[in-house]
């Protein structure tokens, strides 16, 4: 008994089994897979691609050998060997129609076709959006007319836009002299803050030293008072009236004099 061939996916690499519908396939059909591909559709970056085509030749000259003729002269596949080179070249052939190397697994070729239907939506999308803006340019397509009017309000623009450059040269370069002037006003006001700042610090010092001529003099102020009080107190001093003291009061109904009593009463003798 002829042993059936594993196929590898070729993007997971896990193993496969063929369908044999795929190698049942009739004479005409066998003819077109068996016919050699055009040089431009093989791919010269797929090596195992371009190794399978070398087996077109070899499966030519395998088929007449591995096949029954019938009646009519049709070919009629028998041998398993011959079966599994026609299903690599229906690979081949598959694989030299697009940009996906095949076999693949029926999980990959419905990821595949996720992703295609993805592409195909995005596509539509892309497609839709274009017909939509195909569809604005040709509505906003303007006349004779309206391009006429829209020349001469463009040169009206550019004439107010040269005499905008215009004044804002002319803005440019009354704000470059302006800075100048600003510049030379900011270094007179730090020169002027310079004096300033030497002007308090002088004064500040006459200040202190007015504080301590104004302390002295409330000083020499004041013992001045204090002399003129003495020496007005000394002026109103008796030297006499110190040294003789004459103390006149009373004694009862008599004046004294130092304590002696003056004239006398019936009553009361001296």
């Amino acid at each position: 008994m002829e042993q059936a061939q594993v196929f590898t996916c070729q993007r997971c690499k896990h193993t496969l089994r063929i369908d044999d519908t795929l190698t049942d396939l009739g004479s005409t059909s066998i003819d077109i897979l068996l016919a050699p591909l055009p040089e431009e559709v093989i791919r010269p970056s797929d090596s195992s691609t371009v190794d399978r085509r070398s087996e077109t030749a070899e499966i030519n000259r395998s088929s007449k050998q591995s096949n029954n003729i019938d009646r009519n002269g049709l070919s009629i596949p028998t041998s398993l060997s011959y079966r599994l080179k026609v299903a690599n070249r229906l690979f081949d052939l598959m694989s030299s129609r697009s940009e996906i190397d095949h076999p693949m697994c029926q999980e990959c070729t419905d990821m595949l076709l996720d992703s295609l239907s993805k592409q195909l939506s995005d596509a539509s999308r892309e497609r839709d959006c274009y017909i939509d803006f195909l569809k604005k340019v040709n509505v906003s397509i303007i006349s004779d007319a309206e391009q006429e009017s829209l020349q001469k309000e463009i040169h009206e623009i550019r004439s107010s836009e040269l005499a905008a450059i215009k004044t804002l040269k002319e803005i440019e370069s009354e704000r470059d002299t302006l800075k100048k002037e600003l510049a030379a006003l900011e270094e007179e006001a730090r020169e002027l803050d310079k004096l300033e700042e030497s002007y308090w610090q002088e004064f500040n010092d006459f200040h202190l030293q007015l504080q301590a001529f104004q302390n002295e003099r409330d000083s020499v102020n004041l013992k001045y008072d204090h002399d003129a009080k003495q020496l007005e107190k000394l002026q109103r001093t008796n030297v006499y009236n110190d040294t003789f003291c004459i103390c006149i009061s009373h004694d009862g109904h008599f004046g004294t004099i130092n304590g002696f009593r003056l004239g006398r009463l019936p009553d009361v003798m001296v």
